[in-house]
């Protein structure tokens, strides 16, 4: 994998840095959540500390940045596990629609 993040989700100075890794089971993705802020000299500086006026902003950036890396991680994995990845699809695409037949003929035996 490389040094370099993926992605970067940003909601004013609240920031999420997606990560791509690769351990033992395969890649993986991690996040940082961070708030940048200046020190006293104006210098830039993160802190993972966060105010709980910043809680809203931080759960909205978080949730996005689920979404991506779920994204991430599933193009990672397709990469490394091509053949793997298209019978993954398959069963999940003949899952959804033997369940969808079981809902159907459940509602038929409703009165």
């Amino acid at each position: 994998m490389t040094n370099q993040p993926e992605d970067t989700i940003r909601d004013g100075n609240i920031k999420a840095t997606i990560w791509p890794n690769q351990g033992e089971n395969g890649p993986f993705v991690s996040v940082d959540l961070t708030k940048i802020y200046r020190d006293h000299n104006g210098d830039l500086r993160d802190t993972r500390s966060f105010s709980a006026s910043d809680m809203l902003r931080v759960s909205e950036v978080a949730r996005k940045a689920y979404d991506r890396g779920r994204d991430l991680q599933r193009e990672l994995r397709r990469k490394q596990q091509p053949e793997q990845s298209r019978n993954d699809d398959r069963r999940a695409r003949f899952d959804e629609q033997r369940n969808a037949g079981n809902r159907e003929r459940k509602q038929e035996r409703t009165y």
